[in-house]
């Protein structure tokens, strides 16, 4: 096998120096696809320098990307690097701008530009626009605030809870009037098809997608039915396992089936008659039934024939030829499998019956959820995505939208573009649609990859990525793709190109990573050792003192014993090879796991740091820093101050908080003060 290619650009080999000017050359649009690791956010920061070395406005950049501390991030990056600029001896200013790409040719013209672009940023009467999609929509929301639809003083919300239980109890109450007995008859169905459980995530996830939902039905009231039936065809219509009857080659193939099996033994005679008397019998679901049997098992396995011996074989050569057993067999399966099709192209009029039904309930549940929101005066993100596209795609405002975004944005950028909904690209290619084939139209730069797409409960999906990069492609854009990454070692990224050969969307991997690493393939946990511990902690139990003992949390025997097995390894990897301790990262699939691996790295007398707590804030020396802060601006924040005194910060025991608690001043400070005057301890 061939080795993979670090860097493409339209599909062909290329230099890293090359990908990065390409990238970063503001005279073009880019879309770059680069695995985990391969540097995107640094390539992004450097295409924004570029643009502004080229003369663009801070104003006129438009950097989109999926979260507010990604936002931030980028915005910090490209800040700390115009810093550099402006700072920096010469020769490592030269060096900064031919890392991203910058002719030499540029140079002596470039210089002065990039020691001044630190001060001309920040110094914008329009600062850098680095937004989240969510961010972005609400101002074009607040561009148009009349045509919007948008009431004043709503307030944007992220917990909608409480809304939805409160749109779920008014909508099935809503069942009950005479005006929804369509809807009504609709959920019944829904329960008969899928259950009550099933029926009710359905209906949660039909308003998860409730901006798609409504833009849909700008093309026409029954558009998002209408799609399904086109894609149904005329299985959407008719039992497509009635059509076996009016398929003469099936038909035929099934009888010359039958005729072979006739010769054999009384066991084949049978399933002869069975398949002949199902086909004669006439088209219906039964005789489909009573013929698909005779095929396949109770548990969808494939019968056999005994059609290599005795007179069955006898009449397979007569029929096939010397080698027909081969090719009796072949049929046979192929055969199956045809009237398999059958059988499953016929729920295509399940899935007809299903959405229908699902979309007139949901209906009513979306209008019961935005009722409620209105009473609340409450707005969501799907509301926002809605209300953009809506004022994008409609020509009656588009065009005064249109202009206000010509306006000011000159360069739009994309980050983490795998994690982009439909509805997001779609406000995006609106935007970008309506130049047609004007000139000034803007650069686009997108940067992704489809295999690091993890929001799809956030309604992101990969393909989206695909759709924007052949849409760009065709508009001239270049297309880059990079699989080199810098945060692995070589025998990892070899585990990770073995592990997802077989996945279509992923290619095999190189690494820039001094080093080998290692892989470790620990032993399974056994069932006798996992009971073993379990006997353990029940011969050990015993009632402890709840003021002087801590309580120790109940694990999975598992999870103990894998924790141990990790922190051995870690032992003879250190011991063997020098390994440090930082060299090692541990990932748990549930942060509920990480207090078994952290008793058996804690009692290994391994150092580790957690994230088990939430993080640094939780950690009890920082919430004695923070209840000093808060009485610093509170003074009269008695349990603050109590909390302080008690820290290791001052140390005071607990009889000097008794005596301060026991004195008649109204707040603690006032207390602390007279105490302090008197004969008090040296903590006081």
């Amino acid at each position: 096998m061939s080795a993979p290619r670090a860097y493409e650009a339209n599909g062909e080999p290329v230099e890293a120096p090359q990908f990065t000017r390409i990238a970063c050359d503001p005279a073009r649009s880019v879309v770059v696809e680069a695995c985990a690791g391969s540097g995107k956010t640094w390539l992004l920061v450097a295409r924004m320098l570029r643009l502004l070395l080229a003369g663009a406005e801070p104003s006129e950049l438009l950097a989109i990307t999926f979260t507010r501390k990604a936002a931030q991030e980028m915005r910090e990056r490209l800040l700390h690097l115009l810093h550099e600029l402006a700072l920096a001896p010469e020769a490592h200013v030269v060096a900064l701008l031919r890392e991203r790409g910058l002719p030499d040719a540029e140079l002596p013209r470039a210089m002065p530009l990039a020691r001044s672009l630190y001060e001309r940023v920040l110094a914008s009467p329009q600062s850098l626009s680095i937004d989240t999609f969510h961010s972005w929509f609400a101002r074009l929301v607040q561009i148009a605030p009349l045509t919007s639809g948008v009431p004043h003083g709503y307030a944007l919300t992220e917990a909608t809870g409480e809304l939805v239980q409160e749109a779920y109890s008014r909508f099935m109450q809503a069942l009950n009037d005479a005006e929804h007995e369509e809807a009504r008859q609709s959920l019944l169905r829904l329960f008969e098809l899928v259950g009550d459980s099933t029926a009710r995530k359905l209906l949660d996830a039909f308003l998860d997608k409730r901006a798609e939902w409504l833009a849909s039905l700008l093309a026409g009231e029954d558009a998002p039915l209408q799609w399904l039936r086109e894609l149904c065809g005329p299985d959407g219509d008719v039992d497509a396992r009635l059509a076996l009857w009016e398929d003469d080659a099936l038909r035929g193939r099934l009888l010359n089936l039958a005729r072979v099996l006739g010769q054999g033994a009384k066991k084949n005679q049978d399933r002869a008659v069975a398949i002949e008397s199902a086909l004669t019998a006439g088209a219906s679901l039964e005789n489909f039934a009573a013929l698909l049997t005779q095929f396949f098992d109770d548990k969808g396995k494939a019968r056999g024939n005994d059609h290599r011996r005795g007179k069955m074989l006898a009449a397979v050569e007569q029929h096939y030829g010397a080698n027909g057993a081969d090719r009796f067999e072949e049929e046979f399966l192929d055969a199956g499998a045809a009237l398999l099709d059958l059988q499953r192209r016929s729920f295509e009029r399940l899935v007809l019956e299903l959405n229908d039904a699902l979309f007139r309930v949901g209906a009513l549940y979306l209008e019961q959820y935005q009722s409620v929101k209105a009473e609340q005066r409450a707005f969501d993100f799907s509301d926002l995505e809605w209300h953009a596209y809506r004022l994008l795609a409609d020509p009656e405002h588009a065009a005064y939208l249109q202009s206000r975004l010509d306006a000011r944005y000159k360069h739009i950028l994309l980050d983490e573009f795998q994690d982009t909904n439909p509805l997001q690209w779609s406000i995006v290619r609106a935007w970008l649609a309506a130049y047609g084939d004007d000139a000034q139209k803007p650069s686009v730069f997108v940067v992704g990859d489809p295999k690091q797409s993890i929001y799809r409960f956030r309604r992101a999906e990969p393909r989206v990525f695909a759709a924007a990069r052949d849409l760009l492609a065709e508009q001239g854009a270049a297309v880059l793709r990079t699989n080199q990454t810098r945060r692995n070692a070589r025998h990892i990224i070899g585990v990770l190109n073995d592990s997802l050969r077989a996945n279509p969307i992923f290619s095999a991997q190189t690494t820039l990573a001094s080093g080998d690493g290692e892989v470790w393939r620990l032993p399974l946990v056994s069932q006798a050792e996992e009971e073993a511990v379990d006997e353990a902690e029940a011969a050990g139990f015993a009632l402890r003192d709840p003021l002087t003992e801590a309580r120790e949390e109940q694990e999975d025997a598992r999870r103990v014993l894998e924790g141990q097995a990790v922190a051995q390894a870690i032992l003879q990897a250190r011991s063997a090879r020098g390994a440090a301790w930082s060299d090692v990262m541990l990932l748990v699939k549930k942060r509920k796991h990480l207090a078994a691996y952290e008793s058996a790295l804690r009692a290994a007398g391994i150092p580790f740091i957690s994230d088990k707590r939430g993080g640094l804030l939780e950690s009890l020396e920082v919430a004695d820093l923070i209840a000093l802060l808060g009485f610093l601006i509170t003074p009269g924040d008695n349990r603050a101050l109590a909390h302080v005194l008690k820290s290791p910060v001052f140390g005071v025991d607990d009889a000097d908080l008794v005596s301060l608690a026991q004195r008649r001043e109204p707040t603690w400070w006032a207390r602390l003060q007279a105490e302090a005057g008197e004969l008090a301890p040296p903590a006081v």
